[in-house]
């Protein structure tokens, strides 16, 4: 914190930013996609910092996707899981995309791609985030929502949430 102030000062506004929202975030279902990506960006910008040197994020926001109502705080344990399983455990570089659209049939994506790793199913399924994810997709949309996992040639893995958009 010494060393760099105003970097300290700009990471706590993000944990601030990041810690309110989250409060806020228990008293409300949904909101725009735009607060989502605030948040996200919030906790991409702590995570960077904390393995600074060893992670890259690329944005590509479609303006017209951020007025999509979504569930609050359903992206963060996507990206919590890439930093956690891919960037944390080391072994290189790691590119991360963050990217929100809408398609033809006015479902809204978000995807979190990663430049490493491979995803495997943990057998001990000692792991809440993607559960979680699901069951929330189920209790918002029932089979309009979808989550789905890919393995990237040679490597990487790439996480698509798709929902119906609503405003």
């Amino acid at each position: 914190m010494y060393e760099d102030v105003p970097k300290a000062d700009h990471l706590l506004r993000n944990l601030a930013n990041l810690l309110r929202q989250s409060v806020a975030s228990t008293t409300q279902a949904m909101h725009p996609l735009r607060e989502e990506i605030k948040l996200l960006r919030a906790y991409a910008e702590i995570m960077a910092a904390r393995f600074e040197g060893r992670v890259d994020i690329e944005w590509a926001i479609d303006a017209a996707s951020e007025r999509c109502l979504v569930p609050a705080m359903i992206t963060q344990p996507l990206l919590e899981n890439v930093f956690k399983h891919c960037v944390e455990p080391g072994g290189g570089r790691v590119v991360i995309g963050i990217a929100a659209s809408l398609d033809g049939n006015h479902d809204c994506s978000v995807r979190i791609r990663q430049s490493h790793g491979q995803y495997a199913p943990h057998e001990d399924m000692s792991g809440h985030g993607l559960a979680n994810v699901r069951a929330r997709l189920i209790a918002h949309y029932e089979v309009r929502g979808s989550l789905l996992i890919e393995n990237l040639t040679p490597t990487g893995v790439c996480v698509t949430l798709t929902i119906p958009c609503a405003y």
